[in-house]
């Protein structure tokens, strides 16, 4: 999902509390669970870790918004990466069209461990992974 300039600013309108101009890890929880209640506290400190480059314990909003960015950069990568293995236009992967694709992403003493840790966390058991399924894993 790509995200407008204006919905970041919102975003950041409603989690900066306290009009400081940076956001703590508390107010990220608030403000992302206002949108999405399913989001564990391990996974908000992960997105915090990962945004707070200078390791302030506060995010700025110059980080939060080159994170943003990124992800859709990312997103559209990934979109373009699945749709160039799913050959039948199915708009999911086959068991061996996920196998060819991460063959060509990892090298090839990894390639295997890839194949079997996403199959055991993010396929459903029926063999064919949809696009949700390939961005839970690798997003």
């Amino acid at each position: 999902m790509s995200l407008t300039m204006q919905q970041i600013e919102d975003f950041w309108r409603v989690a900066d509390t306290d009009n400081s101009g940076d956001l703590t890890i508390q107010e990220l929880a608030v403000a992302i669970r206002k949108y999405s209640r399913d989001v564990s506290d391990a996974e908000i400190a992960g997105m915090f870790c990962a945004v707070d480059k200078d390791e302030s314990k506060r995010m700025s909003k110059r980080e939060f918004i080159a994170e943003m960015n990124e992800r859709q950069k990312r997103a559209v990568a990934m979109e373009k990466l699945f749709k160039q293995y799913d050959k039948d236009g199915s708009k999911t992967l086959s068991r061996g069209e996920l196998i060819e694709m991460i063959r060509s992403c990892f090298p090839e003493d990894q390639a295997n461990y890839v194949v079997g840790k996403f199959l055991c966390y993010c396929d459903n058991g029926d063999g064919i992974i949809t696009f949700g399924e390939f961005k839970k894993f690798f997003g």
